[in-house]
C-alpha cells in the first residue's frame, strides 16, 4: 500500500512540475497605432514603471 501511495505522489509531483513551466507568447498589437504605443511606453517610463533598458527594448520592438 505504501508503495502505491509513494508512486502516486511521485507521479503527481512529476505532472505538477511539468505544468508549472511558463511559456511566453509574443503578441503584436496591431489595433493600437505605433504612435500611441510609444506614448504609452514613454508615460510608463516617466512614472518609473519601466527602466531605460526596458523602454529601449520595447521601442525597438515597435520600430521593428
Amino acid at each position: 500500500m505504501r508503495r502505491g501511495v509513494l508512486a502516486g505522489a511521485l507521479l503527481a509531483a512529476a505532472l505538477a512540475a511539468g505544468c508549472a513551466e511558463t511559456e511566453r507568447a509574443q503578441v503584436t498589437n496591431i489595433l493600437v497605432p505605433a504612435e500611441v504605443q510609444r506614448a504609452d511606453l514613454q508615460r510608463a517610463h516617466g512614472m518609473g514603471l519601466l527602466t531605460d533598458a526596458e523602454l529601449a527594448a520595447q521601442l525597438a520592438k515597435i520600430d521593428g
